[in-house]
């Protein structure tokens, strides 16, 4: 069979099949089906990278925490007890990571915005905080 003739085969086939189209409604699950699996693998990524992100933090905070041994042994020496040099860290600790968690926000914002802007139209980033009833306390 030459070339032209299964080009004419090819086009005969073609026009018996007719034109191919979908409804909208089996347009919009197609298109329904294939924004929700990219935000699956979005939100995938997006925990392994907090997850990543905090050991890497951990890891830091550790790190401080066991350059400072000797002082920590001054510390004991003159009257600190277990319980106050553990609160002492524990109040650093939250002390840096709110510090992080405050800096990583605000260098994310301009980005936030200017994605609500090209989506919404407007400048509006919405930021859901809930407030909690008191931090846990610790009993020395």
């Amino acid at each position: 069979m030459s070339w032209q003739a299964h080009v004419v085969h090819v086009l005969a086939v073609q026009a018996s099949l007719g034109p191919q189209t979908d409804s909208v409604g089996d347009y919009a699950d197609t298109t329904v089906a294939g924004a929700a699996s990219q935000q699956q693998l979005g939100a995938i990524l997006l925990f392994a990278l907090i997850f990543f992100l905090a050991i890497a933090a951990a890891n830091t905070l550790v790190m401080l925490t066991s350059a400072r041994k000797p002082e920590f042994a001054l510390q004991s020496r003159i009257g600190a007890t277990r319980c106050h040099l553990g609160s002492r860290i524990a109040i650093e600790s939250g002390f840096l990571i709110v510090m992080a968690l405050l800096m990583g926000t605000l260098a994310e914002l301009p980005a936030l915005m200017d994605v609500a802007y090209g989506l919404l139209g407007a400048m509006s980033v919405g930021i859901d905080v809930q407030s909690t009833r008191g931090w846990p306390r610790r009993s020395c």
